[in-house]
């Protein structure tokens, strides 16, 4: 999808797999690819489907008219498939978009994908880069500090932040959250709910 369509700047998605996992940030590995791409993962928050409304409402169409009942062969379902697409994209109008069809409004991301997902690298003279251990900790002041076993071997940044101390943890372009001397996680400023990480567990 990426290199027929290009990078877009955000790739939004519920909070299951893979799009999402149980260490810091929610990172799973499919989330890290997606860093690395240089794309951006953004998450609605649990049991809110009215949060991707838009992409809810085209599955729904989808299921209606191209699934319920199901074809009795496979290539007869592509077939299904493929002539919901056109009719989507190309005919139907949409009430989002002044009632034209999307096709009319389209235009592929200027950001191209040239099929590497690049190790991030990171510039600065007051930061700090650590390498991710296998079981996906960081040696911290001291401390084992647990981040996500999707980063294990990633490099990632620590960049001080106003308060004395306490550090921005980052993978890539992407704020993961504030760790603090005692190896303890606080949310980025800002941050909603959803993405509150838990204090770091030791191991």
């Amino acid at each position: 999808a990426f290199r027929e369509y290009g990078l877009p700047e955000l790739l939004r998605s519920d909070s299951g797999q893979p799009f999402a996992g149980p260490g810091l940030h929610g990172l799973s590995r499919f989330a890290v690819k997606v860093i690395k791409a240089g794309v951006t993962p953004e998450r609605i928050a649990p049991g809110k489907p009215q949060q991707n409304g838009r992409h809810e409402r085209m599955h729904r169409s989808l299921k209606l008219e191209a699934a319920r009942p199901p074809a009795a062969t496979w290539r007869g379902q592509q077939r299904r498939f493929a002539a919901f697409v056109r009719q989507f994209n190309e005919e139907r109008p949409h009430e989002a978009l002044g009632q034209v069809p999307p096709a009319r409004c389209y235009q592929p991301s200027p950001r191209r994908y040239r099929g590497q997902l690049l190790e991030p690298q990171y510039d600065g003279t007051d930061i700090t880069v650590l390498r991710v251990r296998p079981k996906g900790t960081i040696r911290w002041h001291g401390h084992e500090v647990f981040l996500s076993e999707a980063l294990s071997g990633e490099p990632i940044c620590l960049e001080p932040t106003a308060r004395d101390g306490v550090m921005q943890l980052r993978f890539g372009h992407v704020p993961l959250a504030l760790l603090t001397p005692g190896g303890k996680f606080e949310p980025l400023p800002g941050a909603r709910p959803r993405q509150r990480p838990a204090a770091a567990p030791k191991v």
